[in-house]
């Protein structure tokens, strides 16, 4: 008997050691593993380790620390992207697709690898494939070979909105230093959206606003401006965030706005009168109360002050918020920031700074939110803006200006990820189609 199991001990060795790729494929601990970016990363890998640090936090209790590589190695690292470890230069030697990503035991170590959006990917795949509840990995290989990110049907939906950010805001933020990405623009699909309502009921010409905006993103119905969820007879329209509820799904909406303003009120309230606090907190409070809208949050405190920036750190919101209402049974959430509006409308080139800040923030929650998007397979995001504020222009010194303290009718940028998104690339859409295919996702 002693012979026996001797002799298994020793054929399960061999194999181990002839076929290398087959050993460790049982769940092992990460609780002695140390996450590892680069300190002059530029991409997605910081903002990738942390969201891993989370992912295993939120499904077994184990919280791994997160560090840049200045530091000496540590016996065990999951590396993510390229850094100064050996790991990561032997990971820099294949070849990657545009959707390839590395998963690989590398000695004692784990790297995740890809470009650009693929370091989510690898993040995602890692998480989502060999992450278990009991704070372990399993099934991850040895072999130095690239698989596709795996997109599925979409299911979740994670729509960001940067209020009043016009394409140009976007390359505002880009000459605030040389290593900085929109990682909206990460996402494959890239269209514009075209932005006008139906003005005011005695001016048509008047420019659009958050509300009516808001309420064809979220309603897919032109209304006009200052109305939140009805359509131009003050009839109220279901909105995305009732639609979703109706079928099983969580639903969250995080701001910089107040809770009750135009973005936030337009995926949970109805009224002719976007000014109208009092009534759209009831029915928000209503919304709550009946499980329709399951997280609402808004950080900004001065309703009554237009272009008054509101500030707050939203960043804390997204995160509570996103872990909060993932599921199975499916899940919609609404993030935006306000204050690219609030800052650009002042109209003045010495708050450019303060519009950087904003996009810089909205850029933060637009990666986490991509982070977490890809480590829930079937979960669609978009980037976009409900208009542009303040005609920003760049003359051909590449200085920028503001050219009014208003709305302005131009076309605003949208970035996209998830089945069925490549309806926007290189299209160019009203913003009511937004709500087409959020809706077509939900319903399907």
């Amino acid at each position: 008997m002693k012979k026996r199991i001797v002799s298994a001990v020793l054929v399960i060795l061999s194999v181990a050691f002839i076929f290398p790729a087959f050993a460790g494929c049982g769940a092992a601990s990460l609780s002695e593993y140390k996450i590892v970016y680069s300190m002059n990363a530029t991409g997605l890998e910081k903002h990738a380790a942390e969201f891993l640090s989370d992912y295993i936090f939120e499904t077994s209790g184990i919280r791994l620390e997160v560090s840049n590589d200045a530091g000496p190695v540590a016996a065990k690292e999951i590396v993510i992207g390229q850094t100064n470890r050996a790991v990561s230069d032997n990971a820099a030697k294949l070849t990657y697709g545009k959707n390839d990503v590395l998963v690989r035991r590398d000695g004692r170590h784990i790297v995740l690898y890809g470009n650009d959006l693929m370091i989510a990917g690898a993040v995602g795949t890692f998480a989502s494939q060999h992450v278990t509840d009991e704070g372990a990995f399993k099934g991850v290989s040895s072999r130095a070979r690239t698989t596709q990110y795996q997109q599925v049907a979409a299911k979740n939906i994670v729509l960001l909105i940067g209020d009043g950010m016009g394409f140009n805001h976007i390359e505002l933020a880009k000459t605030s230093a040389s290593t900085f990405k929109f990682f909206g623009e990460m996402l494959p699909n890239h269209g514009e959206m075209e932005t006008e309502s139906l003005g005011l009921p005695n001016n048509p010409s008047y420019p659009p606003c958050s509300a009516s905006n808001g309420t064809a993103i979220a309603t897919g119905t032109i209304t006009y401006a200052n109305y939140v969820g009805v359509d131009k007879d003050g009839n109220s329209v279901k909105n995305i965030t009732e639609i979703a509820s109706e079928n099983g799904y969580q639903t969250a909406i995080v701001t910089t706005d107040i809770d009750a303003g135009a973005t936030p009120a337009s995926f949970s309230a109805h009224i002719n009168n976007r000014n109208n606090y009092t009534e759209i907190r009831a029915q928000q409070e209503g919304a709550k109360r009946a499980g329709t809208l399951n997280y609402l949050k808004g950080t900004g405190s001065n309703p009554n002050q237009a272009g008054t920036p509101n500030g707050g750190a939203m960043q804390e919101y997204v995160v509570e918020a996103l872990w909060q209402i993932r599921g199975e049974q499916g899940f919609f959430i609404m993030i935006e920031d306000d204050d690219i509006d609030n800052w650009s409308h002042q109209g003045n080139s010495l708050r450019i700074p303060n519009v950087i800040n904003a996009v810089r923030r909205f850029n933060e929650a637009v990666a986490y939110a991509v982070c977490f998007a890809l480590a829930h397979p079937g979960t669609a995001i978009i980037v976009t803006a409900d208009h542009e504020t303040g005609g920003l222009t760049r003359n051909a010194n590449g200085q920028f200006n503001f050219t009014s303290v208003i709305h302005s009718f131009a076309n605003v940028p949208i970035f996209a990820f998830g089945a069925g998104s490549e309806i926007f690339n290189e299209q160019t859409h009203h913003l009511t189609k937004i709500f087409d295919y959020m809706n077509g996702v939900i319903t399907s």
